[in-house]
């Protein structure tokens, strides 16, 4: 069970078994590829997410955290 625990959540395309499902039409999703472009360039800011590019491609930072050690 573990293992296909892990395929399924494995994010190669080719190997995912979530992928392999959603090819045969089998599975709703609850959002969309631009909904979650969106997000990996301008995450909300209620989430955890300290370091990243955004779409200029320069680092974001969150006060008080250093961006070599990602510690306050």
């Amino acid at each position: 069970m573990a293992l296909i625990d892990l395929q399924y959540h494995d994010v190669d395309r080719k190997r995912g078994i979530f992928y392999l499902i959603q090819a045969k039409g089998r599975v709703d999703r609850t959002t969309t590829d631009e909904a979650i472009t969106k997000a990996m360039d301008s995450p909300p800011e209620t989430t955890r997410h300290v370091f990243g590019v955004n779409s200029s491609n320069e680092p974001r930072r969150s006060a008080g955290i250093s961006p070599s050690t990602g510690c306050t």
